[in-house]
């Protein structure tokens, strides 16, 4: 019988094997490790961020309305009692629906800060898409575009805010519509379950698309690529601010062969 002895050096060459296999899986699982807390990094930035520009521009909204809220009274007095001037009522007027405007993107901010004091209930997904689509009728029945509803979600019901989320269909659907303009077009909406516990909603449009380099931009506050005085830039700011506050997940592609697709990803109310 032959009995095998290691000697003390394949010893250590057996242990150095295992070691550098177990050094491997942790320099592994370290490296993967790394990675995602730099992902969960980067996304609480961008979400913190967004989150503070908004309290910081609902801040400032309130301490504009009062002083707009003057002047524009002011203006109003002035145009209803002046008489023959019409150079300085044309320069009032226009003073005047420069001021409205202000309070229409003041309207936007507070509105973009104000979600999370929102009552949540039970909410059918399907009432508020309908709810944006009657409220956005008249902007689409002239032009041509068609809307086609495939809504195949058996479980469409989530916890949250039924205005709130109209708010959202509208400013997608309204994007929508201005990416199609005059051309023919349509815009598709469907929603679907995605496994047992995610309700799934996506529109699509067939208009002019985003460029790639813009699209990682259009969730910030302000960024718009419309014509000055078309847009403000804070549609999907308050988009982006309502769903995350519905612990909802928001995607989007684009291009300027297909158009876009937005998907919002909610969960489902069990």
């Amino acid at each position: 019988m032959h009995l095998h002895y290691h000697t003390p050096l394949q010893n250590h060459i057996a242990l150095a094997l295992d070691n550098a296999g177990s050094y491997k899986k942790i320099q592994d699982f370290s490296n993967s490790l790394e990675k995602l807390v730099d992902e969960r990094t980067k996304a609480l930035i961008q979400s913190e961020s967004l989150a503070a520009v908004g309290r910081l521009a609902a801040g400032i909204a309130h301490e504009l309305n009062n002083p707009i809220a003057g002047v524009m009274s002011t203006l109003e007095y002035y145009i209803e009692h002046l008489e023959g001037q019409s150079e300085l009522l044309d320069d009032l007027t226009f003073s005047l629906n420069e001021l409205k405007r202000t309070k229409e993107i003041i309207k936007s901010l507070l509105e973009a800060s104000r979600q999370k004091d929102e009552v949540k209930e039970l909410v059918e997904i399907h009432a508020p898409i309908e709810g944006a689509l009657r409220i956005l009728h008249n902007q689409y029945k002239l032009k041509k575009i068609s809307i086609n509803k495939n809504f195949t979600a058996t479980n469409s019901i989530i916890k949250g805010n039924s205005a709130r989320l109209c708010q959202v269909f509208i400013n997608i659907i309204k994007n929508a519509i201005d990416a199609i303009g005059d051309e023919n077009g349509v815009i598709t909406i469907e929603t679907f379950n995605k496994d047992e516990g995610q309700l799934v909603c996506i529109i699509t449009d067939s208009g002019a698309g985003i460029e790639k380099h813009v699209l990682k931009d259009i969730f910030k506050p302000f960024f718009t690529t419309k014509q000055q005085g078309k847009g403000i830039g804070l549609g999907l700011f308050i988009v982006y601010e309502i769903i995350k506050d519905h612990e909802g997940l928001i995607e989007v592609e684009s291009n300027r062969i297909t158009g876009t697709t937005f998907t919002f990803i909610f969960p489902c109310h069990r």
